[in-house]
């Protein structure tokens, strides 16, 4: 499962300095005239979305693996799949300048406090516990494949509410992004798949940046019956980030691309609830584009009428109502119970369950990037 959702964070997005996030930038529409159309902005909006929340945590936690980020908020561990996301309770002690295993350092602050004011949920002011990362050439040996090294430069700030209902991660720092790179990475990269092990040969080099930022708040409530009680946890995730990356090898780039989730008017939203079943409401433009052919890219807004009911693994469901749109093309997904979507308005085709899955596992714009191997 999780190989393709590293490869997905091959779809690295239009970075927020350089682009500014806003409607600037690849505006343009893009193709919504087919079933591969729909079935590639698929894999664009579900591989990009847990791409963008597991990238920097995996980076983070090769080069501090004693303190691997994890999302304290069960609801969204279930939502998705139990995976290290972005959050770390704050209680590392407060070090200066760390030295790193090879090369650089990475000073550490935590168990901070100050008054945060949660921008995306329309200015919502809490009193938040931290931890900060100054990461300055910190390198370590093995990258997300094993092989090679990985080094992070920049800042990474994590926390949360008294109650852990409010939390959020900043990625990088004001108009500088997070740097990630690995180098001498093993034969998987470098392939638009993104899974494939018929990519570039070991050796390859790949540079990402990350800014952004994702915030979340949640609620927890109890009930009972005759069988038992159980806990629903329910909330909104709602993210700006913008992520850029290449793959190189010597002084020629191999593959690049970017994506872009939410804008400054309106960041991406997925709205949740764990009860008897798992839903979602995902709402919100995502803009991308990469080197691979037929990815030139542009906005597109996803809008969900009827919520999402989730299936057997990330990024595929058994109910509801999505819809992407772009320019004059709007293309409406219907999920039917044996995990395939009915697709009718531009086009009027189905997606199978296994396009589906094809989709996620190897998105045909965002793939290339990372290893398969990047996460076990």
């Amino acid at each position: 499962m999780r190989k393709y959702l590293i490869a997905a964070a091959a779809a690295a997005a239009v970075l927020v300095a350089a682009c500014g996030n806003d409607d600037n930038g690849n505006g343009n529409a893009v193709s919504l005239s087919s079933k591969s159309d729909v079935q590639r902005e698929y894999g664009n909006l579900f591989t990009g979305l847990i791409a963008t929340l597991e990238l920097p945590a995996e980076a983070v936690s090769e080069v501090r693996p004693d303190s691997a980020p994890t999302l304290a908020a069960s609801g969204m561990q279930k939502l998705f799949k139990g995976r290290r996301l972005l959050h770390a309770a704050a209680t590392r002690d407060a070090v200066a300048a760390t030295p790193c295993d090879v090369s650089g350092t990475d000073t550490e602050t935590s168990d901070q406090t100050k008054s945060r004011t949660f921008a995306l949920f329309s200015g919502t002011t809490v009193t938040v516990t931290y931890s900060t990362d100054a990461f300055s050439g910190c390198t370590v040996n093995g990258g997300f494949s094993g092989a090679g090294t990985t080094s992070l430069t920049g800042a990474f700030e994590q926390g949360n509410g008294a109650d852990e209902g409010t939390q959020y991660d900043l990625i990088g720092s004001g108009n500088t992004p997070l740097q990630i790179s690995l180098t001498g990475e093993g034969s998987s990269i470098g392939s638009s798949g993104g899974g494939s092990s018929s990519g570039s040969s070991s050796g390859s080099n790949v540079s990402i940046l990350e800014l952004g930022t994702i915030e979340q708040k949640t609620n927890t409530s109890s009930s009972s019956s005759s069988s038992g009680g159980s806990d629903s946890t329910s909330g909104e995730l709602r993210m700006l980030t913008a992520l850029s990356g290449k793959v190189t090898q010597g002084s020629a780039t191999t593959f690049s691309t970017e994506l872009d989730l939410g804008t400054t008017q309106t960041p991406l939203s997925v709205v949740f609830s764990d009860g008897e079943e798992t839903t979602w409401n995902l709402n919100g433009p995502y803009r991308y584009s990469g080197s691979p052919s037929g990815c030139g890219g542009g906005v597109v807004d996803a809008t969900t009428t009827t919520p999402l009911q989730t299936g057997d693994g990330f990024g595929t469901f058994t109910g509801g109502v999505l819809t992407l749109a772009s320019g004059s093309k709007k293309v409406t997904l219907t999920f039917n119970p044996d995990g395939s979507a009915t697709l009718s308005g531009a086009v009027t085709d189905t997606l199978s369950a296994s396009d589906i899955q094809s989709a996620l596992n190897t998105p045909a714009c965002l793939g290339g990037l990372i290893p398969s191997e990047a996460v076990d």
